[in-house]
């Protein structure tokens, strides 16, 4: 009797591993051209930061490689929504559609930030104290917003048209920071041919989590299962690094 017990329970967790690892197979991908983050290269292969990273999520998960279609964002965002067993990225984890989506989080942080040079030896301690400063942003861009938003004194925000101006203000000294993407900002001041490194982050004016946004109708389990394989990949730190690098979305 305890052997039929056995065999029968051994039946039952290869059902349930077959149901799971089937379900995950089924579900369909939708991204947008968003380099280089999620993107067609010009043979129309799938590429991306994004992307990469959900290769080796499905390598984790034992699964084959899925097919993923690129379509422009409203299209990719509403049929996520709509249909089931469906999957998006790259997505900003913001409040406003939160609810709208189950997540796995994060490929990325994207951090709106006060960026300075090291040699200044600044160190920011609160928001009361980054007022304090001058800060150079970018008209209309979510740098000079969040300024705004944060009770920045306008006689203090300088206003440019373009990222490398702002960079050259601070690197003449103008200015102490700039208000930016960071990423936008590292890679900007390598087309300038200026070193990363000389620059620090002072403060942080907001961090916002990418990541995978699933149909609400997808499973607990997968969701878990999926975010527990991001995880693991994420603790793979040369891998992780050397992406970044590739993808040019380090401050190295």
């Amino acid at each position: 009797m305890g052997f039929i017990k056995q065999v029968l329970s051994l039946l039952f967790l290869l059902q349930c591993c077959f149901s799971f690892s089937s379900n995950i197979e089924h579900l369909t991908y939708f991204s947008e051209q968003h380099p280089p983050f999620n993107y067609l290269d010009q043979s129309g292969t799938p590429q991306g930061y994004a992307y990469e990273l959900l290769q080796e999520i499905w390598y984790e998960l034992e699964v084959p490689q899925q097919p993923v279609s690129i379509l422009p964002w409203v299209k990719a965002y509403s049929n996520v929504q709509k249909n089931k067993h469906t999957v998006l990225f790259s997505a900003s984890k913001i409040s406003s559609r939160e609810k709208d989506f189950k997540w796995v989080c994060s490929i990325i942080e994207i951090n709106v930030v006060l960026l300075g040079l090291k040699e200044k030896n600044i160190n920011v301690n609160s928001m009361a104290h980054a007022r304090g400063f001058k800060v150079v942003a970018i008209r209309s861009a979510e740098g000079e917003r969040l300024l705004i938003e944060n009770h920045f004194n306008e006689k203090r925000i300088f206003q440019v048209n373009e990222m490398k101006t702002a960079l050259k203000v601070v690197l003449l000294g103008g200015v102490d920071f700039i208000a930016t993407n960071e990423l936008d900002a590292y890679r900007a001041l390598r087309e300038l041919g200026q070193d990363p490194d000389e620059f620090k982050v002072n403060w942080i004016l907001k961090s916002t989590p990418i990541c995978y946004a699933f149909n609400r109708n997808v499973s607990n389990r997968i969701i878990k299962h999926f975010q527990q394989a991001l995880d693991e990949v994420q603790k793979n730190t040369t891998f992780i690094d050397q992406l970044k690098h590739k993808y040019d979305l380090s401050n190295h």
